[in-house]
């Protein structure tokens, strides 16, 4: 029963994000596996059922570069044989800016070690919840 749980929950979630196809592959491996690929826990919990919560944590940043914008305007006059002109210039500057956050990957496992759960805790893009379980 549990093979078919674990497979209904690959099948749901082949559409959604990489991410969530990453996290999906790691229900049913040990917590041996998963120290293994990813190093110790950050942070290890209860449960509350006799088993750990483990929370892995990194530090990401992105920036956008700064950018320019010039506008230039102008106007030109002829008197005669002389032409006299006049040009306006003006720059703007958006500096460059750093957004930083930190993801969050939790993972659920049972007292005999097996990965049962996981979760993507924060923000929410497109209303799409990430996380799932073995059932």
């Amino acid at each position: 029963m549990k093979q078919l749980g674990f497979l209904l929950i690959i099948v749901i979630l082949s559409s959604c994000s990489p991410t969530s196809k990453i996290m999906s592959s790691w229900l049913g491996h040990s917590q041996n596996e998963l120290i293994t690929k990813w190093g110790p826990p950050q942070e290890v919990m209860d449960d509350g059922q006799d088993g750990k919560i483990y929370t892995y944590k990194k530090d990401k940043s992105y920036t956008v570069p700064g950018s320019s914008t010039t506008t230039v305007t102008g106007s030109v006059n002829t008197y005669g044989n002389s032409t006299y002109g006049q040009a306006n210039g003006n720059s703007t500057y958006q500096p460059s800016r750093t957004y930083e956050w930190t993801q969050i990957r939790m993972f659920w496992i049972d007292q005999n070690g097996i990965i049962y759960k996981w979760s993507i805790p924060g923000p929410r893009r497109n209303g799409k919840i990430y996380e799932a379980t073995l059932e």
